[in-house]
């Protein structure tokens, strides 16, 4: 036992290597915000998640609650994750979005940044379309499912009409179908430049007004899809 003493004494360095191998404390210090009584941490996280900004946001940069606080810690996720969801649906749903004037092919080329589940959830945009120098030269406005176009380039669009936009025709549902009727000779379809039918305009200035009502009723009630949101930019905005 004293040889054992006497050797750890005569090699500092070994005694030194042997206490820092030892495992260190890494216990994190306690989260001042999970003392809180659980009715004011949720005040707090229902004041992180609010946003009163709806008149004017920009489509291609639309990202109102970063999931930080999520990703704190477990326990702050389960208090959160509802939350967080409840606020990322009403800022879609109420939000006045909007884009930059720009001409069709920057408009095509931005599209796929967008997420399908996000934009089902629009309800009012306005598309801005523009020549090279930036200057507006059309624009659309989707309004409660209905596209409503000014000073639109394309010779096939009236300004002023309300247009519905539908899947083509092998994609349409039979409820869709039902909802054409005999207005299937007022359809307009368009086609991608790799010849695949993308989509169809019916102008409702066409249409009586019950049955106007009914396609209204079923635009308000269907989401804003990416094939639309397509759709409407490839014939709405200027190609230059």
């Amino acid at each position: 036992m004293a040889d054992s003493a006497v050797s750890a004494a005569s090699s500092p360095d070994k005694a030194t290597a042997s206490v820092s191998q030892q495992p260190h404390d890494t216990q994190q210090p306690p989260c001042l915000l999970l003392q809180l009584p659980a009715e004011l941490r949720i005040h707090i996280y229902e004041l992180a998640f609010t946003y009163e900004n709806w008149s004017c946001m920009e489509l291609f940069n639309a990202d109102p609650f970063p999931r930080a606080l999520l990703l704190t810690c477990r326990e702050i996720y389960h208090d959160t994750a509802a939350l967080y969801q409840q606020a990322r649906l009403r800022y879609w749903r109420i939000a006045n979005f909007n884009t930059p004037i720009m001409t069709r092919g920057v408009a095509l080329t931005l599209l796929p940044a967008l997420r399908e589940m996000d934009i089902r959830l629009v309800k009012r945009l306005v598309i801005a379309g523009g020549d090279e120098d930036g200057e507006l030269a059309s624009y659309s406005l989707l309004r409660d499912g209905l596209w409503h176009v000014r000073d639109c380039v394309s010779s096939s669009f009236s300004d002023g009409d309300e247009y519905l936009i539908l899947p083509p025709k092998e994609e349409r549902t039979v409820a869709e179908h039902d909802l054409l009727g005999d207005h299937l000779v007022h359809l307009k379809e368009y086609f991608a430049e790799d010849k695949r039918s993308l989509c169809a305009f019916l102008s409702l200035e066409l249409v009586s007004s019950e049955d106007r009502e009914r396609m209204s009723v079923y635009a308000q009630s269907r989401g804003l899809s990416l094939w639309e949101l397509e759709g409407a930019m490839r014939y709405f905005l200027p190609h230059c």
